[in-house]
């Protein structure tokens, strides 16, 4: 059994695309993220989308929890359907 863990991509949608490219060869049986997801950089909500359509299991990190409850002092450019009203 293989198994890939991530952590801190920070929404950085360039860098995970990388990353499952280069997985490919290895063939891994499951990959796994140890948090943090989102961040700063504007492109949280493709991040989101490439974690789900990989499958990849999550757990939420510091910087996801702070988008959860508080995306003021986070910083985070992420919107949502309850945010664009």
């Amino acid at each position: 059994m293989k198994l890939v863990f991530l952590s801190d991509i920070h929404s950085n949608i360039f860098a995970l695309k990388a990353a499952m490219r280069a997985l490919k060869s290895f063939n891994p049986s499951q990959v796994y993220c140890l948090g943090d997801i989102v961040g700063p950089l504007p492109f949280t909500t493709e991040t989101l989308g490439e974690i789900k359509k990989n499958r990849i299991i999550s757990i939420a990190g510091n910087y996801d929890l702070a988008v959860a409850y508080d995306k003021e002092k986070c910083g985070s450019r992420f919107k949502t359907i309850v945010d664009e009203k």
